[in-house]
């Protein structure tokens, strides 16, 4: 009996041992987010939305193609390089027929001033510079800006 049991033990002891886990994957430098303009010292980001009534605000959302057309137009507005704006589109589910057009833009500060003036009395110039914008995006929308602000809010670090 003491044989079997020696002879159990140490075929428990002879498995192999179990295999390692896989090492992570080495961790890869990410670009910066499209969300977040590059900065550099003495630059401001001037952020705000333009709300956008259209007859579908999820569909208008979800294009990205709107979302081309709302940073080329804020490019074209402010005469800020469209690579130093970045654009989030949302429809606004409590109105169901708005969408929140929100941006930030990456602006020297010489010019901040400047070019939130600018936005802020670009409400019906924004209008028709988006459906033209739009309109070289291949997409007939029918919309009418009801509002847009702007505020210079950071600087960089």
């Amino acid at each position: 009996m003491a044989d079997l049991r020696l002879d159990t033990m140490a075929k428990l002891t002879t498995l192999p041992p179990p295999e390692a886990p896989e090492a992570p994957a080495p961790a890869q430098e990410s670009a910066p987010s499209p969300e977040e303009p590059e900065q550099e010292a003495g630059d401001l980001r001037v952020s705000g939305d333009l709300e956008l009534v259209v007859a579908d605000p999820v569909g208008f959302s979800s294009n990205p193609n709107a979302e081309v057309a709302a940073k080329e137009t804020l490019a074209e507005l402010t005469q800020i390089p469209a690579n130093s704006i970045a654009v989030s589109l949302m429809p606004n589910l409590q109105t169901n027929e708005t969408v929140d057009c929100w941006y930030t833009m990456v602006v020297p500060a010489d010019q901040a001033g400047a070019v939130t003036a600018k936005l802020r009395g670009a409400q019906s110039t924004a209008e028709e510079a988006l459906g033209e914008q739009l309109k070289k995006q291949g997409l007939e929308v029918k919309l009418t800006a009801t509002r847009i602000s702007a505020k210079i809010s950071e600087t960089a670090t």
